[in-house]
């Protein structure tokens, strides 16, 4: 599959510029060829303005309903972040739809960073394993969740291919991009698709790894780009069959969560 990651510098002031600035983006990913494109932490409303985060937040319904349009009419699958709204509370999502604009899964990100975060979102359960190719199934990350490894592990193994990590990375934090990025691929032998903003203190630097911690692709560190990367998961059969480190974790000093 083709993987294209948007990583731009739009801050919307209004809902309906967030879907336009979505059309264009992936309509360019789908003359690329790419099956799937994905936008970054709270695209929709904006990374991080408490006022933009109530006023542009949506409830999951409204989004899946603008994201099935999209998808259907390039045939790609969508992933975006955005503020999700239910009842009186705000979650910092991701949503998941397939090319034939099939809603996938609403994942509620479940480490908030900083003290505004906080305030703002109530934190989430982990994300859904779900199938969009026949041979690739993913789970999604938020950010801050990169940085906690027993949230990739735990996709590993529910059965993830891929861990797709929507993220407002900043420049300070270059690290993630540059170390954490691979390293999550190469402890869980999965491939980390990871989407990022650029600008304004933002470090850009989206990025592509494969199982053994190599890049497939790398976004720039300044520019607004289409980040493409493709990735043939079963040519990673052998290598990720003779590389589960899950397997041998001594589960008696460090238990894993039960798969249910």
């Amino acid at each position: 599959m083709r993987i294209a990651l948007s990583q731009m510098a739009f801050t919307p002031t209004a809902i309906s510029q967030s879907f336009e600035e979505m059309e264009k983006w992936a309509t360019e990913a789908s003359i690329a060829n790419a099956n799937l494109v994905t936008f970054p932490e709270l695209f929709i409303c904006g990374y991080l303005n408490a006022v933009s985060a109530r006023e542009l937040s949506l409830t999951a319904a409204e989004l899946a309903g603008n994201l099935s349009s999209i998808a259907r009419r390039h045939r790609i699958a969508i992933c975006a972040g955005y503020s999700e709204r239910d009842g009186e509370t705000l979650y910092n999502s991701a949503m998941l739809v397939d090319r034939d604009g099939i809603w996938r899964l609403n994942y509620r990100k479940m480490h908030l960073w900083g003290s505004l975060e906080k305030l703002l979102f109530s934190p989430g359960e982990p994300s859904a394993v779900v199938q969009i190719q026949p041979a690739c199934s993913v789970g999604v990350l938020i950010c801050y969740d990169l940085d906690i490894p027993a949230a990739t592990q735990d996709l590993q193994r529910r059965g993830a291919d891929m861990a797709l990590v929507i993220s407002a990375t900043g420049k300070d934090y270059s690290v993630v991009p540059r170390m954490q990025v691979p390293v999550r691929a190469y402890e869980n032998s999965v491939c980390v698709a990871f989407c990022n903003r650029v600008g304004g203190g933002f470090a850009g630097e989206s990025a592509v790894a494969a199982p053994d911690g190599s890049f497939l692709a790398r976004g720039s560190a300044a520019e607004e780009e289409l980040v493409l990367a493709d990735l043939k998961i079963g040519d990673w059969h052998h290598y990720r069959s003779g590389h589960r480190y899950v397997d041998d974790q001594r589960v008696d000093y460090f238990p894993l969560r039960p798969l249910t």
